[in-house]
């Protein structure tokens, strides 16, 4: 007994320290809830199977799909574990479950399965009018066959087992009865509160809202042998086994252009340690009971690789993916407990007959184990999954409300920039006057409803009806043209300048070959118009380029977010951007050593740095020296680079620049200290360093490194070698650019730009030594 409650607790802390559950943990998110009645199912199918036998044991079999309805209500990972229930109760001799158990699970795959194969289909080679028509037709198949499908085994297994059919109909009353939790969300949409999303207020949209009708078009399961992205490297590996890496064996530092950890597999901070234990365990559960090992195999399996294939997810992923995948961490941190079991069986039978010895053993081994698992994981993961003195989420929140002017209309980029906003309004009752559009969001029927009638509303113009039929439109690039009212043109220009907002709008999507503007597109577009610049519009900072629809020509830097002017601008006006930056804005946390930033954290922190740069430009183009080094003190002291470092070179590069225009040269050697280790930025970003490097800092060595690093990479890259072979003719280093060209010429014959560079360095060269040879002593 001592053994197994020991394992029980080793693998319990195991899981408990592990980097995704931890994290879910600490997160306002279902992930954690969810979890625990995966656990719970769990723990009950193990403990029925114990005792299936005994009288009266059916009724933990009701309790479980009681539970699978009510996890339903939070989160649908724990259907997953139905089949492991089905392969536990095959563990048994209880002919009653085990046929209940079967038929369910037929009566659900054979629907499935016929769904996934008959109706695939390839989104890049039809029109959204085909697509949605034959996703109609596909849950039109999964309605109906899926109805007479049901029936039929239900007419089969009432000539087959009585017993079973009469059992059969208290599954679905307690799994409804169960999934009858998702009342709240309809009841409380009928009183209209703030936060009101797919309002399921009538039987219809509830309908829709559990159906998911909104992501409809973009159903995995309608291209589920279609894969999104290389399925062996990014999906199976980048999207899987790293993940499980970071549970038990390792996480990596290295981040790729796309900010994502490289390493598939590595040892640094766990030595892998947690899953030597638990792949021991495994191994020992086969041996020790094979059927019940394969069960929690299955699971592992379903809540892990199986959940890879079901999503089919693209690449690249907005964010790291890992808290979807827990529920095969959890399984594992079960084999991590058997793992201890196991090696104190093995002691045990090795030293049966030295009892002293044997306590001894177990002692020295129980505290080693409990050292090199929970308790490692524990202090591995302590610091990155602290939340203590954090308040960063809510001040970074509380900053883009306050960059906007009173009754502002603010478009955000989605859930991370939503949210908080809304907390600190519904919860805090801050800045209610701002109000939040949720770009992805306005691609919906209901929320545009909701913006044009719930207060504070957004002016659009639009009937029902209208908003019903709005649709994505074909588009191709053109000109587009929104009014400014006389007395708002003739307020803020003078009447210098023409009357409308004129810039080139660009498709911002591309369907079956046809290229369009999404809905949320042509209502920016309206929402603008309907304004007429009576209310401030602002983007968040975090929006992407192409959400902006063009509009960059208008839009000023008011901190973290930009204000749509009715004319063209520069790209701040330094009284306001000081205003917000200065005196508005709360930074706690940010200059507070013991709060951890991740690196998703430290690169939002980064808007803040540009922010103030940007004022620091406008100085410097103002020749206020005084100012600008001001603004670079406080930006300093605000954010201190050794807590908060820069994402990349880049900006730290830029920092340094700001201080030496000021005449207070500093060495940017010290701030590249500071940089974020093991990012590798893009082709791009490393073509501007090396150039920034040559041109403006005059370090031919490190331009030389990063270009010669790009060419090594691609010896084709004609950007690069352009690049390189200028760095060479401004440090007068002619030799070197000699042999670069005449390389380039070996594998490009008669390249003629390149034969007439090699000749001017040549000429360069022999004058830069006097005459003979001119390579002259350099070559030597």
């Amino acid at each position: 007994r001592l053994i197994l409650y020991l394992s029980g607790v080793f693998g319990a802390l195991a899981f408990a320290f592990t980097d995704s559950f931890w994290f879910n943990a600490v997160e306002a998110e279902v992930y954690a809830l969810s979890m625990f009645f995966t656990a719970l199912v769990v723990w009950l199918a193990l403990t029925w199977g114990e005792r299936s036998e005994e009288g009266g044991r059916l009724s933990v079999i009701f309790l479980i799909f009681y539970l699978f309805g009510l996890a339903a209500g939070v989160h649908l990972l724990n259907v997953l574990v139905f089949p492991f229930l089905l392969l536990i109760a095959y563990c048994y001799e209880n002919r009653t479950v085990k046929r209940l158990l079967t038929l369910i699970f037929v009566q659900g795959v054979v629907p499935f399965g016929l769904y996934i194969v008959l109706f695939q289909y390839d989104p890049s080679r039809m029109s959204f009018e085909a697509a949605f028509a034959h996703q109609a037709k596909a849950w039109h198949f999964l309605k109906w066959f899926g109805f007479f499908w049901v029936l039929g085994s239900l007419v089969f297994i009432y000539f087959k087992d009585r017993r079973v059919f009469a059992v059969w109909w208290v599954i679905p009353v307690l799994a409804v009865l169960g999934y009858s939790t998702y009342l709240v969300i309809y009841i409380r949409a009928g009183l209209s509160p703030p936060i009101n999303e797919n309002a399921p207020s009538t039987l219809q949209a509830m309908m829709d809202y559990l159906s998911r009708k909104q992501y409809r078009i973009d159903s995995d399961l309608l291209t589920f042998f279609h894969r999104k992205a290389n399925f062996w490297h990014y999906q199976i590996h980048m999207l899987y086994t790293r993940y499980l890496g970071w549970q038990f064996i390792g996480k990596g530092t290295t981040l790729d252009y796309r900010d994502r950890i490289v390493e598939i597999v590595s040892f640094r901070g766990l030595y892998g340690l947690p899953f030597v234990v638990g792949l021991w365990g495994a191994v020992h559960h086969f041996f020790k009971d094979w059927k019940r090992a394969a069960a929690v195999l299955a699971l592992f399996f379903l809540t892990g690789y199986a959940i890879i294939v079901y999503l089919n997810q693209t690449d690249p992923q907005p964010r790291e993916r890992d808290y979807v995948y827990v529920g095969s961490f959890f399984v594992f941190a079960l084999w991590i407990g058997v793992g201890m079991a196991g090696i104190f069986e093995w002691i045990a039978e090795a030293l049966k007959n030295r009892t002293r010895l044997k306590k001894i053993v177990y002692g020295a081994v129980g505290v080693l184990l409990f050292v090199a698992v929970p308790l490692h994981l524990f202090a591995f993961n302590f610091e990155s999954h602290d939340r203590r003195g954090n308040y960063i989420a809510y001040d970074y929140s509380y900053n883009i409300l306050q960059s906007c002017e009173p009754d502002a209309i603010l478009f955000a980029n989605g859930d991370n920039d939503t949210f908080p906003l809304w907390f600190l309004q519904e919860v805090y009752g801050i800045r209610k006057d701002v109000r939040i559009v949720c770009l992805p969001l306005l691609n919906t029927p209901w929320y545009i409803r909701q913006l044009r009638d719930q207060e504070p509303r957004v002016p659009m113009f639009l009937s029902d009806q209208a908003i019903e039929h709005v649709r994505p439109i074909p588009w191709k690039k053109q000109r587009v043209e929104i009014p400014v009212p006389d007395e708002v043109y003739e307020a803020h220009t003078d009447g210098k300048s023409s009357k409308n907002v004129t810039f080139t709008l660009e498709p911002t999507y591309e369907f079956g070959g046809v290229s369009g503007l999404r809905v949320q597109d042509l209502m920016i577009l309206r929402i603008l118009e309907a304004c007429q610049w009576r209310r401030p519009v602002y983007f968040a900072i975090t929006v992407p380029t192409q959400n902006k629809l063009g509009l960059d020509g208008y839009l000023r830097m008011d901190g973290l977010a930009y204000r749509v002017m009715p004319y063209p601008v520069g790209s701040i006006d330094p009284g306001i951007l000081r205003n917000r930056l200065l005196d508005r804005y709360a930074y706690r946390s940010l200059g507070d050593e013991k709060v951890h930033l991740s690196n998703e954290t430290v690169k939002l922190l980064q808007n803040y740095r540009h922010a103030f740069l940007a004022l620091v430009r406008y100085y410097l183009d103002q020749n206020q020296k005084a100012e600008a080094a001001f603004i670079l003190d406080e930006l300093f002291r605000i954010i201190p680079e050794d807590h908060v470092p820069y994402w990349d070179a880049s900006g730290a590069l830029l920092v340094s620049d700001g201080y030496s225009r000021v005449g207070r040269t500093e060495d940017y050697e010290k701030r590249l200290q500071h940089v974020v280790e093991g990012r590798q930025i893009g082709r791009r970003d490393r073509l501007w360093l090396g150039s920034y490097y040559a041109q403006v800092l005059q370090d031919w060595d490190r331009a030389e490194a990063i270009f010669r690093e790009l060419i090594q990479e691609n010896p084709d890259d004609v950007q690069a070698y352009v690049r390189l072979v200028q760095t060479y003719a401004s440090s007068r280093q002619y030799d070197k650019g000699i042999i670069l060209l005449e390389n380039w010429l070996t594998r490009h014959p008669g390249d003629p730009n390149a034969q007439k560079e090699l000749t001017r360095f040549k000429k360069l060269a022999a004058a830069d030594t006097g005459g003979g040879d001119p390579l002259g002593h350099r070559l030597e």
